[in-house]
């Protein structure tokens, strides 16, 4: 099948497939970090056109949470650090690839190693029987262990070492083991902006119905916290719970999101400066070393997480919170390492290849940076931000500014936000864009085939 006979669709899911670098736990929708491309399968243009006229409470269920729940995972790309340096990484490989000479080709393996350090093998995390059951509506236990990975060779490198979170119940039955991820930190921010949105949709209904969909919300979102199957995805929320002693789930997911989204825009200085408690790794020391020498975003949400106050500074808002965090890792205050931040976005060490793709990448940049001044110091989602009115009404943050087009199921692109000029915001061009991709992406994996170990 040829990519004039591929949907766009089926182009975005073989992206997916192989360059996975956002989670996707749900078949309703998907972020495409190869094209920047947020895709809306469940939904079709028929369900925007049927709200705009009919806006009911059941339609914006279906519809807003999953569009801020993807749009986060935009969000986490086009805004922070982590997600700029990784854009200059992207299009520095499909350059060098499509200018084809041989002293630029190594940004291609570059960007293949980079994303094989996103998110591990699947051989890494194991789901047992006890995880596969439904729920017994008690919390899980949790431990820690230190492994190693395996390289290209086939044998371990003791010199990588991996964090592993096991999951087991009450009675001691084994239900996951997982590694932590850069996935998890994503998933994170991504499922409480999705939370953050269902909860005020709830002032649209009478106070009987609240009742009922708070309920309904309270089981759904248990049976995702507790799905043994996608504990790689929701390991922080736990982590941090259990750091902290809070109980309550929502609560737990508002800091780990705030947290998680603050490790994503971390510059390098923070990885040298951050205490590291002896207890954490007392037998392994070696992963304080790996962790400061790979700036590793994930082990730094465990070690910021472990040094929160424990009952969770439940007396604090979140910002006070999170500083209070900062000042027991002995971290700079948020605007120090905002400012910190800015300087490394900023800074010109990464090069960019002049190459065919450039200009995209200079428009997706130009937009990253307004979004990430938006955003503020701590990175904070979106929603929680933008999405509050006076009256406590939603207010989609993106109405504001332009976003690239989505991809619907239908394969309509549609368009929203703010319109905005530029070709990454037309929709005819977010179709050409897709199908070179489908090019792009065999070219790249032809290289990576030369590349012996």
């Amino acid at each position: 099948m040829t990519v004039q006979t591929k949907s766009l669709n089926e182009i975005i899911e073989r992206n997916a497939e192989r360059w996975k670098a956002f989670p996707n736990i749900t078949t309703a929708g998907s972020y495409d970090f190869f094209t920047q491309i947020i895709r809306l399968n469940s939904l079709e243009k028929g369900h925007f056109d049927l709200m705009n006229s009919n806006p009911d409470y059941s339609l914006k269920k279906k519809i807003l949470p999953l569009m801020e729940h993807e749009l986060t995972h935009f969000l986490d790309h086009m805004s922070t650090v982590w997600g700029i340096q990784s854009l200059k990484i992207i299009y520095n490989a499909i350059n060098a690839r499509l200018l084809n000479k041989e002293e630029y080709l190594w940004h291609v393996k570059a960007y293949d190693d980079f994303i094989k350090r996103l998110h591990y093998s699947t051989y890494y995390s194991v789901t047992y029987d006890a995880g596969r059951r439904a729920w017994d509506q008690r919390r899980w236990k949790m431990s820690t262990t230190v492994g190693r990975q395996y390289g290209a060779d086939g044998r371990l490198r003791m010199d990588r070492p991996i964090v592993f979170v096991r999951f087991t119940t009450q009675d001691g039955e084994p239900v996951a083991r997982v590694p932590l991820t850069m996935l998890s930190l994503l998933e994170t921010n991504a499922t409480y902006a999705e939370t953050a949105v269902l909860q005020l949709l709830l002032n649209d209904l009478s106070e009987d119905e609240k009742t009922i969909e708070k309920s309904l919300f309270s089981k759904q979102f248990l049976a995702r916290l507790y799905n043994g199957e996608l504990c790689v995805y929701t390991v922080c929320s736990h982590l941090l719970a259990q750091f902290t002693g809070i109980r309550d789930v929502v609560t737990a997911y508002v800091r780990a999101a705030k947290l998680a989204t603050l490790c994503l825009n971390l510059p390098k200085e923070a990885f040298r400066i951050l205490r590291v408690p002896a207890r954490l790794f007392k037998e392994t020391p070696d992963v304080e070393a790996y962790f400061r020498s790979t700036c590793d975003r994930a082990l730094a949400f465990f070690i910021m997480a472990s040094q929160a106050t424990s009952g969770g500074g439940l007396d604090l808002d979140a910002d006070e919170w999170l500083a209070m965090v900062l000042q027991s890792c002995k971290l700079p205050a948020l605007e120090e390492l905002h400012r910190l931040g800015e300087k490394e976005v900023n800074a010109t060490e990464v090069e960019m290849l002049e190459g065919p793709e450039l200009n995209r990448y200079r428009e997706l940049e130009n937009l990253a940076l307004k979004l990430r001044k938006m955003r503020g110091p701590c990175g904070q989602s979106g929603s929680t931000l933008l999405a509050k009115s006076e009256n406590k009404k939603y207010t989609p943050w993106y109405l504001s500014f332009g976003v690239p087009p989505c991809l619907l199921g239908d394969d309509n692109m549609f368009s929203i936000g703010k319109l905005t000029t530029g070709s990454i915001f037309d929709a005819r061009e977010a179709v050409s864009w897709i199908s070179k991709s489908y090019d792009l992406t065999t070219l790249l994996d032809e290289f990576i085939g030369a590349c012996m170990s």
